[in-house]
């Protein structure tokens, strides 16, 4: 099949599928950093099609060809890498919910 302009068969989405299983602490920048590495993936500056590969990775994920991890929106360490949930599993690879009350807005009725 073609997406984004490129050619893409069973070795590469079971590359992709590979490196999101060897590598869960890879966010999607990283992914597709390396998907364009590998490919030489690079437009006519030669600079790295890091965004058509990004949008290639979310088409393959939309098609059910892969499953990516979760958007991760805080930056550092503080965001911890989540891995998505295999129903298959159970509940012993996810973190426990936390809910906390929050004070009512000035000038809200009680």
């Amino acid at each position: 099949m073609v997406m984004q302009g490129r050619k893409v068969g069973e070795a590469d989405i079971g590359l992709i599928r590979d490196w999101l299983a060897a590598h869960p602490e890879w966010n999607r920048t990283r992914l597709s950093q390396e998907l364009c590495a590998c490919w030489n993936w690079r437009n006519a500056q030669g600079r790295a099609k890091d965004m058509a590969a990004r949008t290639l990775l979310l088409k393959l994920e939309r098609a059910g060809y892969i499953r990516l991890y979760n958007v991760c929106f805080s930056a550092g360490p503080s965001c911890r890498r989540l891995i998505p949930h295999d129903p298959r599993l159970g509940c012993r690879y996810l973190a426990p919910a936390y809910y906390s009350q929050v004070a009512a807005r000035f000038g809200a009725a009680t």
